[in-house]
């Protein structure tokens, strides 16, 4: 195959931080570099060592 063949690939757009803020809130997603990432929702583990660390700082 020739690189005359090869498939061109989509030239695609990086998001700014201020469209990225007007975007609904609807699921958890973070913009890296112009990339919007889907995150995880936070495991319950998560939650048991923020609450830990909340008690720590706290007290």
């Amino acid at each position: 195959m020739s690189i005359a063949e090869l498939p061109l690939s989509p030239v695609t757009r990086r998001m700014t931080a201020a469209e990225f803020l007007a975007l609904p809130d609807e699921q958890p997603c973070e913009l890296v570099k112009g990339v919007i990432v889907e995150m995880n929702p936070p495991s319950p583990r998560h939650a048991i060592v923020i609450s830990n660390l909340n008690y720590l700082l706290t007290t």
